[in-house]
């Protein structure tokens, strides 16, 4: 009795790491590439500076508030009553699980992300785009010897620190639990 217990129990932990470790890889992988996307938008776009800062505010924003914050915007966006299931009707997922925390996960680890990719296109030499159009490379090229090549490991650092982001933070699954009781 005591042993078949203890398997249960060991099963049941070792679903719900497996869990956590889901949630927290897809979850930085999204944000990583939501991430790459935004700095990529504002480093090599040739937007009005005044609106390169407010959109880097507006992705910096977030940085300032704790984690059980995410969780309860979940909630009042996605939530049996939130704004959006007002708006579109009742979502086909629920967010009291896998799919809220992966949102709110990404929302949180989406501006540190951001921040280490930003500074990373920073170093970048736009010249490599001029000499890589002049050698007729493809855009695809292009794109990788310019912008992708050059932050492959600030690319694996914001992984890094998404992951591990997600993956010890407890005030979003406590939010989420504790509205679903």
């Amino acid at each position: 009795s005591t042993l078949m217990r203890s398997s249960a129990a060991s099963d049941v932990y070792k679903r719900q790491l497996s869990n956590s470790f889901a949630v927290s890889g897809l979850s930085a992988a999204i944000a990583v590439v939501l991430a790459f996307g935004c700095a990529y938008g504002l480093h090599f776009t040739r937007l009005n500076p005044w609106a390169k800062k407010v959109f880097q505010i507006v992705i910096l924003l977030p940085l300032f508030l704790p984690s059980i914050t995410y969780g309860f915007a979940v909630i009042y966006s996605f939530g049996r009553l939130g704004l959006v299931s007002q708006i579109f009707g009742v979502l086909p997922f629920s967010i009291y699980g896998f799919w809220g925390l992966l949102i709110a996960d990404v929302i949180y680890t989406l501006p540190p992300a951001f921040l280490i990719l930003s500074n990373a296109f920073h170093y970048i030499d736009r010249n490599t785009i001029t000499v890589s159009r002049l050698m007729g490379d493809s855009p695809w090229r292009t794109f990788y010897i310019s912008a992708l090549r050059p932050v492959v490991g600030a690319l694996c650092s914001a992984f890094i620190l998404s992951f591990f982001l997600s993956f010890t933070d407890f005030g979003i699954p406590v939010s989420l639990s504790l509205i679903h009781i």
